[in-house]
């Protein structure tokens, strides 16, 4: 079941975390959102998100708790374009939500850059266990 899948964003709560609140409010699985304190991503848009009532949703500042039991975990860039000034302070905020094989207890043991395949996992093959195939 969909529901069932968890997803973990770890990184600053932008545009890319936008999206996937959008997602969890029309397909019903649970999305973490992990970020540094000041980088949450925009209130209005998690709170239409939670009222939508289909995914579950929880925003953490805490990567290393977030990951536990993640069936999918999703990062980003820490400094996107039109950043770049706050690179090094962004390189320093970000340590402790770097996604690597060694982050936590994760489920997912595979290639992090798979994105485009995860979620067609998630949206078309819920039932597969395994998503390194």
């Amino acid at each position: 079941m969909i529901m069932e899948i968890q997803v973990v964003y770890v990184g600053d709560g932008n545009n890319i975390v936008h999206s996937w609140l959008l997602l969890a409010s029309v397909i019903p699985f649970h999305f973490v959102c992990a970020c540094p304190k000041g980088f949450e991503p925009d209130a209005k848009t998690v709170e239409k998100a939670q009222q939508a009532g289909v995914g579950k949703i929880e925003i953490t500042n805490d990567a290393k708790e977030a990951v536990i039991g993640a069936d999918v975990v999703y990062s980003d860039v820490w400094a996107s374009m039109g950043q770049k000034e706050e690179a090094a302070y962004r390189r320093q905020v970000f340590q402790e939500y770097q996604v690597s094989s060694t982050r936590g207890s994760c489920k997912y043991d595979g290639d992090f850059g798979q994105t485009s395949r995860l979620l067609s996992l998630i949206l078309y093959e819920p039932q597969k266990e395994n998503f390194n195939s």
